[in-house]
């Protein structure tokens, strides 16, 4: 029975989808309808099952048709489509015809011979196309085949076009020859040409044998299989094999004649060194006779060395036991020495009995606290029970003398020492020390027999002292394994002891932390406290100033135009004292609050652009009449190309200032010189020299201290709070810069300050200029 067809439609009117169901059921189509009334549950339904055709409207709730066309075709989804239109659509169902759609109809055409009838062909058709790419792509899997057969094959490919007398061969033709095929002459179009070349590059003898085959096989339809030689780039020959067939038309002529080339040289080498190989097993099969009575005789001996090879491979087989359990009992010597002890009486045939002594030093937690006190650590085998490392003992003289002891020995310590031991002694006992090149001899290893004094020969020794060295290995690991773990346990306590001290450490830093707090609390009280005694104490030394500057002024204005009554020159000089200690203190409250604010980094530089040289003419101006007071020279020098630096003029101001006066008051005589000058355009080298009183070499480091001043007792004759230096190497440090001195105790002292031209601006800073008064 003919299966139904599987129909979709998609329309968002259901009565135009019942109508497209009515039509194809009346058409007489075998169908199976499903609908979906939009596009989303058209993609659902397409993907879950495969539909025949489908029908779509061009007009849906969530797109239009086009749209749903476009999502069809751009996912995986083979089916034809068929767009139903209205009237005036016509335009749209031609775009969705060039979107993919098979077909289209109109709504008012729609009719079941229409409709089947375009169902029919889109189904047809769709149906051919698809059969025909399926074909075609077994066509290209089946030349993709045959063409990996042909590359995979190694073989040179030939193809002659005999009615065009054209040959083509690939690329394999050229490895084979050693060079290209154009550089050979066997491309191209001139039959003639190829045909000669090739025949070049052929052996002479192989020519007429191959013109031959040729013939035969297009003349005769004999086989065409020969093997020829080739000539290579070399110059070498190259053994070739030749397979081909020829093609013929209705009338039995030969059109077309293909084949392979095969490069069989290796296989000839091959063939070549089996001849040679046969010919020397002929010569050897002539001597086979003479060989064959020293080979019964070299098996006699192997037969003897193989029984010799499985006892030691049996012993070997015991050792490389041995060195197994060594790495997987690392940890636990006795139940190591047990099998250690059995092992070693099994592997010995005579050995009815094993033991294995060990030192008190050795004994790893068995030590009895005596010096050289040997301990019977295991034993193995039968009679054991017997065995005791008494201190008169014969297995203690045996461990003592560590040698081989035969039936004799122990017989003649039976009666002269052990007359109630007879029956209980061994026949034989060997023994080996067990020596480590740290630890020196660390036991014995001992086997016994208890019936046959001859039970043990050389070779048992020998294994028996391999035994040994496995088992000093095992005693040293052990004893590695038990530092290792002493000292991890000691790590592990030291670990401990380093976390508490962490913890307390922890503890520390908290409370550092804390008192931190505290201390920048106490520095920002101390500040606000400066603060508040600086403003208290301005107001009135400002009007101490003030009103004794106007005494002064009056008393000296009085006296000149003879009016009123002038002060007497010792009252004027009390006022001028006033004055000049006002002044002092006003100074000292100045580099406090300086301080202060440069200690809690509350002071900020200025940059502005700054004339050095207007600043340093200034400053010297301002000093010179104190300088000649004292009788001393005041120079100045400026070497400086360009001016201009990128400063805080009112503390660069306040560094010279300091500088000059310090300079001025501590020399009695002299001069005193200040020179600028520039060490680089970007660096600026101010300089202040006196001749003045000097510092001490031991000093120097200290007078940039705060409150310090080299010799106290120069306080009473100069005054001085000792923090004008302090604060210079702040302001100097704040500039980036850098403050040095030179000074000879007696002959004077040298200041130089080395600044950058343009400093940075201070980081917090607004980049306003800040309205600054000068003090």
């Amino acid at each position: 029975m003919e299966e139904k067809l599987k129909i979709l439609v998609v329309d968002d009117d259901v009565m135009d989808r019942g109508a497209v169901c009515r039509a194809l059921l009346a058409a007489g189509e075998r169908v199976e309808m499903s609908e979906a009334a939009d596009s989303q549950t058209a993609i659902a339904l397409l993907h879950q099952r495969p539909f025949d055709c489908v029908f779509l409207g061009d007009r849906l709730p969530d797109g239009d048709g086009l749209t749903l066309v476009r999502q069809v075709r751009s996912q995986p989804l083979k089916v034809p489509l068929i767009v139903l239109t209205r009237e005036g659509d016509e335009q749209i169902a031609v775009e969705l015809i060039k979107a993919g759609a098979w077909d289209y109809i109109s709504f008012d055409k729609v009719s079941p011979h229409t409709l089947a009838r375009s169902m029919n062909n889109a189904i047809r058709i769709y149906r051919a196309e698809t059969e025909a790419a399926d074909a075609s792509k077994r066509l290209q899997e089946t030349e993709a085949r045959y063409r990996l057969v042909l590359e995979g094959s190694n073989d040179a490919i030939w193809d002659w076009d005999i009615t065009k007398n054209q040959i083509y061969w690939n690329h394999r033709i050229e490895e084979i020859i050693g060079q290209s095929a154009t550089q050979l002459g066997l491309s191209g179009n001139d039959f003639n040409l190829i045909v000669e070349k090739f025949f070049d590059l052929l052996h002479p003898e192989d020519r007429k044998k191959l013109k031959d085959a040729v013939s035969a096989h297009l003349c005769e339809n004999a086989d065409f299989n020969l093997e020829f030689r080739l000539r290579h780039s070399s110059g070498e020959y190259r053994y070739c094999m030749t397979r081909g067939k020829a093609q013929r038309d209705a009338f039995g002529k030969p059109v077309r004649m293909a084949g392979v080339i095969s490069d069989i040289t290796p296989a000839k080498q091959v063939e070549e060194e089996l001849r040679s190989r046969l010919e020397q097993l002929e010569k050897i099969h002539q001597i086979n006779g003479r060989l064959y009575r020293d080979s019964q005789e070299a098996s006699d001996n192997l037969r003897r060395a193989v029984l010799i090879l499985g006892e030691q491979q049996q012993q070997l087989r015991t050792l490389q036991r041995l060195s197994n359990l060594i790495n997987q009992h690392l940890a636990n010597l006795p139940e190591l020495l047990q099998v250690m002890a059995q092992s070693v009486c099994d592997a010995i045939e005579a050995a009815q009995f094993s033991f294995i002594v060990l030192n008190n030093q050795t004994c790893v937690g068995e030590a009895s606290g005596k010096d050289n006190c040997m301990v019977l650590t295991v034993t193995a085998g039968i009679g054991t029970e017997r065995l005791r490392l008494e201190e008169d003992g014969w297995l203690k003289q045996v461990v003592s003398t560590v040698g081989d002891f035969k039936s004799a020995r122990t017989q003649e310590m039976l009666n002269t020492q052990c007359p109630m031991l007879r029956g209980y002694l061994p026949a034989s006992v060997c023994t080996v020390a067990i020596n480590s090149p740290q630890g020196g001899c660390l036991g014995v290893l001992g086997i016994g027999n208890w019936e046959d004094g001859e039970a043990f020969d050389e070779e048992d020794r020998h294994l028996l002292v391999a035994v040994g060295e496995q088992a000093a290995i095992a005693i040293n690991n052990a004893r590695l394994i038990k530092t290792l773990e002493q000292r991890e346990e000691k790590l592990a306590s030291q670990n401990e002891i380093l976390a508490n001290q962490n913890r307390e450490l922890e503890n520390q830093r908290q409370q550092i932390q804390m008192q931190n707090l505290q201390l920048m609390e106490a520095a920002r009280l101390k500040s606000q406290f400066l603060a508040t005694m600086s403003h208290e104490l301005r107001t009135p030394m400002n009007a101490v100033i003030g009103f004794s500057q106007l005494l002064l002024h009056s008393s000296s204005r009085s006296r000149i135009q003879s009016k009123g009554q002038p002060l007497t020159l010792e009252q004027e000089n009390m006022v001028q004292r006033i004055l000049d200690n006002g002044k002092h203190l006003l100074s000292l409250i100045d580099d406090i609050l300086d301080l202060s604010k440069i200690e809690s980094g509350r002071l900020d530089l200025v940059p502005e652009p700054v004339n050095l040289e207007t600043l340093l003419t200034n400053a010297v101006e301002e000093f010179r009449s104190h300088a000649q007071e004292k009788h001393l020279g005041l120079n100045l020098d400026i070497d400086l190309n360009n001016p201009v630096a990128i400063n805080d003029s009112v503390r660069l101001r306040q560094i010279i200032v300091n500088l000059l006066s310090n300079a001025i008051k501590f020399t009695p005589s002299g001069f005193v010189r200040v020179e600028a000058s520039e060490p680089s355009p970007d660096k600026i080298a101010i300089v202040v020299q006196d001749t003045g009183i000097g510092i001490a070499q031991e000093n120097l480091d200290r007078i940039f201290e705060t409150f310090r001043q080299v010799d106290q007792s120069l306080s009473k004759k100069y005054y001085g709070t000792g923090l004008g230096l302090a604060i210079i190497k702040s302001l100097v440090q704040m500039m980036n810069g850098k403050i040095t001195v030179q000074s000879v105790l007696g002959e004077g002292s040298t200041f130089k300050i080395e600044i950058p031209r343009e400093i940075p601006l201070s980081t917090g800073r607004k980049t306003k200029t800040t309205k600054r008064i000068l003090r």
